[in-house]
């Protein structure tokens, strides 16, 4: 196995569908999607289960999970996101028309996407 994604897909296989491997693992199918996908990391007890039914070394599972999920840990990635938002809000607050930036902030679906909100103040 290379790789986090290739561990879940082969440890699928072995349970026969991701349902049975949550079940085997005692999580919700989501939170498969989910480790799959580098969004939230399995527990350590639950890569134990997952290395025993794949026959490997559960060290090995964990640094794959680890490597998978390092984009989303990345603390440059949310600070560079955070002042391309600024940036733009303080060039659009700037110009010479009736539009204002007046907020900035995560979209509720992903906390990597950043929206800048304008609206037009009657009236100034």
């Amino acid at each position: 196995m290379h790789s986090w994604k290739e561990a879940i897909d082969k440890a699928t296989y072995v349970c026969g569908s991701q349902k049975a491997l949550a079940d085997r693992l005692s999580i919700s199918p989501n939170s498969i999607t989910d480790a799959k996908a580098g969004r939230r990391p399995l527990p350590k007890e639950k890569i134990a289960v997952m290395a025993c039914l794949l026959d490997t070394d559960p060290a090995h599972l964990w640094e794959l999970q680890e490597i998978a999920n390092l984009p989303r840990r990345n603390p440059f990635t949310h600070a560079a996101s955070t002042l391309i938002a600024f940036f733009f809000a303080v060039i659009l607050s700037g110009w010479q028309n009736d539009a204002k930036a007046v907020g900035i902030g995560a979209n509720s679906i992903s906390d990597r996407i950043y929206a800048i909100y304008i609206v037009d103040e009657p009236g100034t």
